[in-house]
């Protein structure tokens, strides 16, 4: 069904197969390019997602078919619109609104400045470029992922990418950990961080890989196919391979935020349907993979109380309280990007001059808040919140890994910045699309039923949400 309310055609299925193969391969080598965080690799991300973006509107359009209408993703696509829009605004030249820093830089300089909210516009246009690109993302994610081939499709893919990354990052961890990609190495050197800078964020990407691969290993043990039990030997080997590599990260909150997720996958698939055995296998391998990982590979990740690392939680509780005053203080935000730029206005003696430059708040939430002000960051948050209730949930399959991944990146922010690394979320969000493309399919279907079962026999009603001829076999 369109967004139009007119029912869709049945070639009309989310756009022709090609586009999503490149839409995939584009979010799978996101990590390649430093996860994408240099402007080289989130601008390619955004060309891609644009370019795909265009050519999925344009079959949409003409054929007037989307699998989901895009009505029903307003609540979290409205306050995204707002966040670009205000994000816009914060860049402009509104003396009215502009902070007071502009007038004193101009007294001081002796001449005239154009006074803004944000205290570096120039930022506020890539920021906003890559908002744009992750609601592209998230968009052709769920048009693609009503169908159960491509669901299997992005969750296979998302398992076997974090293994493959997983790998690198093992061999060159054996290999003295000292190359990043052809680059000797220049953070971390003795963590694990595949082809990421940060331990943090690799730990954030590996995660999401794991929920990948158990929200598989359910699907599969809910079912009664002959090759079943290969797949789950296969799944285990690539949560295996993936858990050793995020163990060595030595990334505490990542690890913990990913053992968060898979608990999380682990309780809704013990009180969800399916048989006893199946929910019984599903936690023991879940558990009893990190919990034997964790003995073997994990001790010094326990270890790790030193006077340093305690200074380190000392300083980065420092920066949350100097960011709150800086919400408090800014009602109407710092600009979007603009965090290292005022953010030195709130720095005290507390904070130690050895640490130097602070370019992040080391939690997403209060960032946003002092960016774009605390009504619009609320906002953002209240429509990705929307947005992962709906979609995540026990189903085995992208719902459950959704949940999982969900928890964990949600878990991360509270201590890091992982979601501000576009492989990471890119990774996320097709996550999340795709559960619920699948979540409003089977909803769909639910209430044709229904129709059916009450002898409606208005050919209208029928045929509100057709079941794609393409897709017909996916379910």
């Amino acid at each position: 069904m369109s967004g139009s309310g007119r029912p869709a055609t049945p070639s009309g299925a989310g756009g022709p197969g090609w586009l999503f193969w490149p839409f995939l391969a584009s979010i799978l080598a996101a990590p390649i390019l430093l996860g994408a965080n240099r402007p080289l690799g989130w601008s390619l991300l955004a060309l891609a997602t644009g370019v795909l973006l265009l050519a999925w509107a344009a079959i949409a359009r003409r054929r007037d078919a989307a699998p989901v209408p895009l009505t029903r993703l307003a609540p979290a696509a409205l306050p995204l619109a707002l966040a670009v829009g205000w994000a816009f605004l914060q860049s402009l030249p509104l003396s009215g609104l502009s902070d007071a820093v502009w007038s004193e830089a101009g007294a001081a300089l002796e001449r005239s400045l154009q006074a803004r909210i944000s205290l570096a516009p120039e930022e506020a246009a890539t920021g906003i470029m890559r908002l744009i690109t992750y609601g592209g993302v998230l968009l052709l994610a769920v048009q693609f992922g009503h169908s159960a081939r491509r669901e299997s499709a992005v969750l296979w893919a998302v398992a076997l990418a974090g293994a493959a990354y997983a790998l690198y990052g093992l061999l060159v961890f054996a290999d003295g950990n000292h190359m990043l990609l052809g680059m000797e190495k220049w953070a971390y050197p003795s963590s694990l961080t595949s082809t990421f800078v940060s331990r943090n964020s690799y730990a954030t990407y590996a995660g999401l890989g794991l929920c990948a691969s158990f929200g598989l290993l359910a699907r599969g043990l809910a079912g009664e196919r002959r090759e079943a039990a290969n797949e789950a030997a296969l799944l285990c080997v690539l949560a295996l391979l993936i858990t050793a590599a995020l163990l060595l990260t030595h990334s505490r909150a990542g690890i913990a935020s990913a053992t968060l997720g898979v608990v999380v996958m682990a309780g809704l698939v013990a009180t969800g349907e399916g048989t006893r055995r199946a929910r019984l296998v599903f936690a023991s391998c879940a558990l009893g993979l990190l919990a034997a990982a964790t003995a073997v590979l994990g001790s010094g990740v326990v270890g790790r109380k030193s006077p340093e690392r305690l200074e380190e939680w000392s300083g980065r509780t420092g920066i949350w309280e100097r960011t709150v005053a800086a919400i408090l203080d800014r009602p109407l935000g710092g600009g979007l990007g603009a965090f290292v730029d005022f953010f030195p206005a709130y720095r005290d003696f507390a904070l130690g001059l050895q640490k130097g430059s602070i370019d992040k708040a080391h939690n997403l939430y209060l960032e946003m808040a002092a960016e774009l002000g605390l009504p619009v960051a609320a906002a953002l948050i209240f429509g990705m919140g929307w947005l992962a209730l709906r979609a995540a949930g026990p189903k085995p399959g992208a719902p459950l890994a959704a949940a999982g991944a969900t928890v964990l990146v949600a878990a991360h922010s509270l201590a890091d910045f992982s979601l501000q690394i576009p492989a990471v979320t890119a990774t996320w969000l097709l996550l999340l699309g795709t559960a619920l493309g699948r979540t409003e399919q089977r909803r769909s279907n639910t209430a044709r039923a229904v129709r059916r079962g009450s002898g409606n026999r208005d050919p209208g009603a029928l045929q509100e949400f057709p079941q794609p001829a393409a897709a017909a076999t996916d379910r």
